[in-house]
């Protein structure tokens, strides 16, 4: 068949009828392959089989795309195979009857006679799949829904903001999170201080976790991170957890071995006492109330101290030599400095403010420069004393709650070499601390992903789908749509175009002498 021969055939079909039916189908069946074959994101091929969708599954592409997208399309893909239906049966009833024996010449056919008895049973097909996509355009608004799907993927930076915590212990209605955070067994992770205490059999350095029992020794190591927000990055019920790349501060402890003593006259430190009767880790069955010194020694750098409470530290001692001093139980010293980590946190109800865990990735081990060259942080020792002698304050709480009011204070007020955008998100490639030691089996991050910040978990309702029943349906419709419009090409015009009446009347009864009209 030359090309001239094929386009006069289409032509003698009907472009339009044929261009509709084909395009129409094609959208059908586009829809349901794009719903069935969904790849499950994030997950090995090994899983797939397992993943659980529910009423429905998330397009493969275009799940992004809004549901009245969807509906407009899958309306549009409806709408021309009605028409193409219609018109399709119409030329393949005429061109079966046109070759069939019984039926009339082409001159004996002028009429049309609706109405006659059995006329139905030719008439009646031509409506079916045509009522059948009137049917799915009334129904096709509950097959297309939102999907819940689980997700890996890297998000865009912009829809996170990293904030320092406040030095203030209250700000804008809100306590800061070096008040709220807490060093030992917590009910819910905090928002920007993590711990890392002595290390268990199977500790990794540099990987501060959150497990374990409530810790009997001081924190080795305290991270600070900023606070994050994420208003706009999750819908409300998402749940998972977000891995971040960003600049952190680190308090690393040292324990000062040596002869110390605590006496009356505590220049340079600031005292409190305890309620608590749990400072002395070392002495279980020692139930005495502690003496607590603290201070900054330069910026960056800070000390706390303790001893047993006695006649030594009160104003009222009589005289004797032997209780004016008392040793010191412990000191500690924490140095403070920047660093590059990746961040864990988990995502509920859209905040993503609390933290799973650190991954420090590089350090800065120069010391840090403050407006104030001695270092000193007013108007937060009250807090300080406050948590220090609370009645359930124990040594570990004490330390922290120190710590974490220097490490606040120094990124909220006073350091120079850093403004307050110290503490934030890091893009891909952005390395300000020099080279990193991270490798696949110490990352936060999953393998084969190397971009923040990832997320990993449940978005619900977050992905545009189809019902599996709609999908079966569309992909059914569709398959019908393209088989009938190849069968319309290869069959070609009917050889005579006669109307539907005046066949199935010449067929049923054979009586052409009956006819209303004709030669």
């Amino acid at each position: 068949m030359s090309n001239l021969e094929f386009f006069t055939r289409l032509r003698l079909l009907g472009v339009l009828s044929l261009v509709t039916l084909f395009f129409g189908g094609l959208i059908l069946v586009f829809i349901g392959v794009n719903s069935v074959t969904t790849v499950p994101w994030g997950l090995p091929s090994t899983t797939q089989s397992d993943v659980e969708y529910g009423d429905g599954r998330p397009f493969r592409f275009g799940a992004h795309l809004s549901t009245d997208a969807w509906l407009t399309f899958v309306g549009i893909g409806l709408t021309l195979v009605s028409y193409g239906f219609s018109e399709a049966y119409l030329h393949l009833l005429d061109w079966w009857y046109s070759g069939s024996k019984s039926s009339l010449g082409y001159r004996r056919c002028h009429s049309t006679l609706k109405g006659l008895r059995r006329l139905h049973l030719f008439m009646g097909p031509q409506y079916v799949l045509p009522l059948v996509c009137i049917a799915g355009l009334m129904g096709h608004t509950f097959g297309i829904i939102l999907v819940d799907v689980w997700s890996s993927e890297v998000l865009d930076p912009d829809g996170f903001y990293i904030f320092p915590p406040k030095l203030k212990g209250v700000s804008d209605g809100h306590a800061s999170p070096w008040l709220t955070d807490t060093a030992g067994l917590r009910f819910k992770p905090n928002q920007a201080f993590v711990h890392q205490f002595p290390p268990a059999r199977d500790f990794r350095t540099d990987i501060i976790d959150l497990t374990g029992a409530y810790p009997r020794e001081p924190p080795q190591r305290i991270a600070m991170t900023g606070v994050m927000l994420c208003p706009t990055a999750f819908q409300p019920f998402d749940f998972g957890d977000i891995t971040s790349r960003e600049i952190v501060m680190v308090a690393n402890m040292t324990e000062e071995h040596g002869s110390f003593e605590m006496t009356r006259d505590h220049t340079g430190w600031m005292r409190t006492q305890t309620s608590n009767r749990d400072w002395f880790t070392d002495q279980p069955r020692l139930s005495i109330n502690a003496v607590v010194d603290y201070r900054i020694v330069e910026p960056g750098k800070v000390q706390i101290q303790w001893a047993r409470l006695g006649p030594w530290a009160s104003n009222d001692c009589d005289g004797d030599s032997s209780i004016k001093s008392e040793p010191v139980a412990r000191r500690l010293t924490y140095e403070m400095h920047y660093a590059v980590a990746e961040v864990k946190r988990g995502v509920v109800s859209r905040e993503c403010d609390q933290i799973f865990g650190i991954n420090i990735l590089s350090h800065d081990d120069s010391p840090l420069v403050t407006e104030r060259k001695d270092g000193s942080l007013p108007n937060f020792w009250n807090w300080v004393d406050a948590i220090i002698s609370d009645e359930d304050s124990h040594m570990i709480d004490g330390v922290s709650a120190f710590v974490r009011a220097v490490m606040a204070g120094l990124v909220d007020e006073s350091i120079q070499d850093f403004d307050s955008s110290a503490l934030r998100l890091l893009a891909t490639g952005d390395e300000p601390l020099g080279p990193e030691n991270a490798t696949s089996r110490t990352r936060l991050l999953p393998h084969g992903f190397s971009e923040y910040p990832f997320f990993s978990g449940q978005r619900m309702e977050g992905s545009t789908g189809c019902s599996s029943e709609a999908a079966s349906v569309f992909l059914v419709l569709g398959c019908i749509a393209l088989i009938v419009t190849l069968m319309r090409i290869w069959f070609g015009p009917a050889a005579l175009p006669a109307w539907i009446g005046q066949h199935g009347y010449t067929l049923i009864e054979e009586k052409p002498g009956n006819l209303a009209a004709g030669y």
